[in-house]
């Protein structure tokens, strides 16, 4: 069983989807720079209910460890795996090859669980 993620996979994940820690002094945001509001909605665009309460990393955090741990991961994570990984969200990234323009890819595309955190974690490294 691929699921459920190994902890460092939880906090790049929750990295890509909100950028990173956005300071100034720190290192440079990772993907796209995500306000607490803007992952609110990046969250129910996945069928996900989230609401960033203090920090909007840790809470992120704290969700995506709570669905890792509960019921069927697998069917969830894929989808917010996924959605995360929209070649859209990184413009400055020159892509090996041309997206393709026939498929859209957003949340719901990705319902099976074909996609294991192992082709996850292999990505980001």
């Amino acid at each position: 069983m691929p699921f459920p993620l190994s902890p460092q996979a939880i906090d790049a994940l929750a990295d890509i989807i909100t950028g990173g820690p956005g300071l100034d002094c720190g290192p440079p945001p990772v993907g796209l720079y995500r306000t607490g509001p803007q992952i609110e909605k990046f969250m129910r665009a996945c069928n996900v209910a989230f609401s960033v309460s203090g920090s909007r990393v840790p809470s992120l955090v704290a969700r995506l460890i709570e669905i890792n741990n509960g019921y069927e991961p697998e069917k969830v994570l894929p989808r917010i795996i996924e959605a995360a990984a929209d070649p859209r969200d990184f413009p400055t990234i020159r892509h090996v090859m041309p997206p393709c323009s026939t498929t859209s890819i957003g949340c719901s595309a990705m319902t099976d669980s074909s996609f294991s955190s192992r082709d996850f974690e292999s990505a980001l490294w």
